[in-house]
């Protein structure tokens, strides 16, 4: 039985949900899927579902979840999220002294990351170029998170979490909410990024409060930009241009230009994402497999080499 003394339901799922937005909004989701698996009212009550049953029910709740999203035709990526992020607020509830046992699952490897190439730098000048030719607010807001989304690579989440105080344009520099980190991360910007959020700030004003303001006001309110709205307006510069795009597409089209500029050199790639782990950046270092095509096609003819793997050119 569950021991709901010190810790409610309530707090449980508020204490899993507190993290970056984006990943939040995906637990929130992988919630909202389990509770109608179970045919729950809430998320809250899907919680006190399995979090109540006991260990063996609720492994068997996991596994018949993950069967279920799998039988849907969802990919290994996203059931392995969703069943990942139950057996984290489990985890969470055993920390809590809400229940005596833990569950320990194996879930295959996903894939990597099929697309990382993103739309290419040629595709995001022209997105760019289309927000310049705009001589309005939106024009110039569009323009100034563009350039933080592909010349900083910056997460959707650290772009939209900016507040007015967390800009020193004097100094060149933002302070970002990066993704594990406690403290706010100082990050300079160049200097046509400088320039585009002062010519945003002209439209916006000096008033404290977020940096991207929506462009969909109620009440003479000054709302946050949501990620509904980046996610559209991202979208929709992409379709200009004819291209498929969403905020984090931009990332990749970075990481990748970057490549291509230092001729593969990983170090500058690490440099720009602040990945830790170079493993994770070796997805845009060897799209499509072309490291691994002309290893085998060397080893195949049997001649011997000096040079690295290969990169591919965008």
């Amino acid at each position: 039985m569950a021991d709901w003394r010190h810790t409610t339901p309530m707090q449980l799922l508020d204490s899993h949900l507190n993290r970056l937005p984006g990943t939040t909004r995906a637990y929130a989701a992988d919630l909202r899927a389990f509770a109608a698996f179970l045919k729950a009212d809430s998320p809250q009550t899907a919680v006190e579902i399995i979090v109540g049953a006991e260990r063996g029910a609720a492994r068997r709740m996991l596994e018949d979840f993950k069967n279920a999203s799998r039988a849907k035709g969802l990919s290994l990526a996203t059931t392995r999220r969703r069943v990942s992020s139950l057996l984290g607020l489990l985890a969470l509830a055993h920390e809590f002294d809400i229940i005596p046992w833990a569950i320990r699952m194996k879930l295959p490897a996903a894939d990597p990351i099929r697309d990382t190439a993103g739309p290419g730098r040629p595709v995001v000048e022209r997105m760019i170029e289309l927000c310049q030719q705009r001589d309005d607010a939106k024009g110039r807001r569009d323009y100034a998170i563009l350039c933080l989304l592909f010349y900083n690579a910056l997460r959707a989440g650290e772009v939209l979490s900016l507040d007015l105080r967390h800009v020193d344009l004097s100094a060149g520099d933002v302070l970002i909410a990066a993704k594990a980190r406690w403290d706010r991360v100082r990050m300079p910007i160049p200097l046509v990024t400088r320039r585009a959020i002062e010519q945003w700030l002209q439209h916006r004003g000096d008033a404290p409060g977020p940096l991207w303001l929506s462009m969909q006001r109620g009440e003479g309110e000054r709302r946050r930009l949501t990620y509904r709205g980046l996610y559209e307006m991202v979208r929709t510069l992409g379709r200009q241009t004819g291209a498929k795009c969403w905020p984090h597409a931009l990332r990749h089209a970075a990481a990748t230009s970057m490549l291509n500029l230092s001729n593969g050199n990983i170090g500058w790639g690490l440099a720009l994402t602040r990945h830790r782990d170079p493993k994770t950046f070796l997805a845009y270092a060897d799209r499509r497999g072309m490291a691994m095509r002309s290893a085998v096609e060397l080893l195949a003819g049997g001649r011997q080499f000096r040079s690295e793997p290969p990169t591919v050119e965008n």
